[in-house]
């Protein structure tokens, strides 16, 4: 029965390719011989017949309008489900511009976080768009073409932007041996963020208990998480900035005074003034940047008072003439696809100059100070006040970026500059065996999927029957064993396997292409 059934399918898509129109007076061929078995089929007019009409029916199309909210850095799911599709095509177009992303499998876009994902037997045509962005926000078009014109079907797409900010004005005074106690709150966030990190200029500070450290963090609507430091000493002076995942990152300036009087807080303010054409500037943070903009009359007047200030004047004066240094030194990074990359450009005696970052392979020059020369929100300089490194930051990795970035600063001696070089390392997966998996009925599928060359193993390895997940349904006699490792392996095994197990599996992980296969469960 199995041979006689195969043997139909054989025959059904030799059809289809126009075999059966071959002359009667041709020598007989593999496929002729196909066919004969098919006669031994007894209903397999009807199927024959049954499997024609199917492909003169019209397709239909969901068309009702769908709402998909997604989180800035997560994965998107945009569902397109056709009936009857036959042997046309599904395309997807993105409406603010109207540009074609995919036709069937074949993608239009060298974005690599778009792909079209489909399970053979399913009727549904899924857009993922991984990592999404802000400028993914919009409308998203399915369209089928017909005899009777176009079927189609709207998806909006939501990108949720969490943002953060810290309670308080931007500087935070205390006296040395009290308290600092810092509030962040994270609001906007479809996901509440797990975790809150806590940087002092440009270390991560949420593990220092010895240091009079302590972290509490209460996610909900809006997670709140509050920083406090014991004994606060001059040490504790700087930038103070929170963060969580896919958030834009707060800052705050704490100032700790070791029991100043009102002179030595100004000398405080004093320092971080900076002397230009005769003038004192002040840093001041507008909407999350840096702006420049001239000291206040009041404050030079209070800077006047002090008896130190003609000091730090000149002192300054003296700094902005000292030509730059860089460290030059060439540098390799590597991250691995999806993760986050830091690049790092450590600068001393900068002044007023500015440090411009370039993307060798196109000359494309991505940012001149804080100031960013792309529309890739991926994109951010990091720079913390009094710190030398002005550090590239390129969230959510892709392949694309893999290549030399150069970081240059302008002197009058000619242009200093450092190169660093971005390597992506891409996960691969891939499940032993064939492309095609034969058990009986009533015996154990047992598949194991193999995930290499990630530089961070992965801890979680998910397995799909056609579109479903299925790492959880032990009621249905499925396990799952995963043992994380430069080789990470993970086994599925389904015990007394029935004709409903048939279809793809796919094994997949975190930014790792996913591994298919497809079992056949053949009742005797």
């Amino acid at each position: 029965m199995a041979r006689a059934a195969r043997a139909l399918a054989v025959a059904l898509l030799a059809a289809l390719a126009g075999a059966a129109a071959a002359p009667r007076d041709s020598s007989p061929a593999p496929a002729d011989l196909e066919l004969a078995e098919v006669a031994e089929v007894p209903a397999w007019r009807e199927l024959w017949y049954g499997s024609l009409e199917a492909l003169h029916r019209e397709p239909t199309i969901n068309n009702t309008q769908e709402d998909v909210l997604a989180q800035l850095g997560a994965v998107a799911f945009l569902h397109c489900p056709v009936r009857n599709l036959g042997e046309r095509g599904v395309s997807w177009v993105r409406r603010r511009d109207w540009h074609i992303i995919s036709s069937g499998m074949l993608m239009y876009t060298n974005d690599e976080r778009f792909q079209v994902l489909h399970s053979e037997g399913s009727d549904d045509w899924v857009l993922q768009i991984k990592y999404v962005q802000k400028r993914d926000n919009g409308t998203y078009e399915c369209q089928v073409s017909t005899g009777g014109g176009t079927l189609s079907r709207l998806v909006h797409l939501h990108i949720a932007v969490p943002e953060a900010f810290i309670l308080g004005a931007d500087e935070h005074h205390v006296d040395a041996g009290s308290t600092i106690s810092l509030v962040c709150i994270i609001e906007k966030s479809p996901v509440p963020p797990q975790y809150v990190f806590w940087y002092h200029n440009a270390r991560m500070i949420n593990y220092d208990a010895a240091r009079g450290v302590t972290v509490q963090t209460e996610p909900g609507p809006k997670t709140q998480s509050t920083l406090a430091i014991r004994a606060a000493g001059p040490q504790h002076s700087g930038n103070y900035t929170c963060c969580a995942a896919n958030t834009e990152p707060a800052h705050i300036f704490v100032y700790v005074s070791e029991g100043m009087s009102r002179d030595g807080v100004v000398v405080v303010k004093a320092v971080r003034l900076l002397a230009t054409n005769g003038r004192f500037y002040k840093v001041h943070t507008i909407n999350r940047r840096q702006r420049w903009k001239p000291a206040s009359t009041r404050l030079l007047a209070e800077v006047a008072e002090v008896p130190a200030w003609r000091e730090l004047w000149y002192g300054s004066l003296e700094a902005l003439h000292r030509e730059p240094t860089i460290n030059n030194t060439q540098e390799d990074v590597l991250a691995q696809l999806g993760a986050v990359a830091f690049l790092h450009c450590p600068v001393r005696n900068l002044g007023e100059r500015g440090v411009s970052w370039v993307r060798r392979r196109d000359w494309h020059i991505i940012s001149s100070g804080m100031l960013m020369y792309t529309n890739d929100e991926r994109f951010q300089v990091l720079h913390s006040e009094g710190s030398d490194d002005w550090v590239l930051q390129i969230k959510y990795v892709q392949k694309r970026d893999n290549g030399t970035y150069e970081c240059q600063v302008s002197t009058g001696g000619g242009t200093l500059s450092r190169l660093v070089h971005l390597h992506i390392a891409v996960p691969e997966a891939f499940i032993l065996g064939a492309d095609e998996h034969h058990v009986d009925a009533g015996s154990t599928i047992s598949l194991v999927c193999i995930i290499e060359k990630s530089p961070v193993p992965p801890q979680y390895v998910f397995w799909y029957h056609n579109a479903r997940m299925i790492n959880y349904d032990a009621a249905r006699g499925v396990t799952v064993q995963t043992e994380p490792g430069p080789k990470t392996q993970s086994t599925l095994a389904i015990r007394a396997a029935g004709p409903q197990h048939s279809g793809n599996y796919t094994c997949c992980a975190a930014n790792t292409e996913p591994a298919h296969i497809f079992v056949y469960v053949s009742e005797g």
